[in-house]
C-alpha cells in the first residue's frame, strides 16, 4: 500500500470515528432527555433519526473537506467534474 494510499484510509476513517461518536453522543442526550415523556417506540425513533442525520453530516461535511482539493485543477483552479465517479 502507498503513502497517499494510507493517508487516504486513515483520513477516511478517522472521518467515520469523529462521525460516530457525534452521533453516538448525540442519540444518547436525546434519548435520556425524552424519556420520561414519550414511549420507547417514539424514543427510540428519535434517537434513531438523530442519529443518522447527526453522523450524515459531520461525515459528510469532514469528507468534503478532505477530498475537495482533489478535484480542483492546480493551473486554472476550476473544478473538474469529469475526474469525479458517479456510480
Amino acid at each position: 500500500m502507498t503513502r497517499i494510499r494510507l493517508k487516504d484510509y486513515l483520513l477516511f476513517n478517522r472521518n467515520i470515528l469523529i462521525g460516530f461518536t457525534g452521533a453516538f453522543l448525540t442519540s444518547a442526550v436525546i434519548s435520556q432527555s425524552i424519556a420520561g415523556f414519550t414511549s420507547p417506540l417514539i424514543n427510540s425513533l428519535l434517537s434513531l433519526l438523530a442519529d443518522v442525520s447527526v453522523f450524515l453530516t459531520i461525515f459528510g461535511i469532514l469528507f468534503y473537506r478532505d477530498n475537495k482539493e482533489r478535484f480542483v485543477n492546480e493551473q486554472t483552479q476550476k473544478r473538474e467534474s469529469g475526474k469525479i465517479i458517479w456510480l
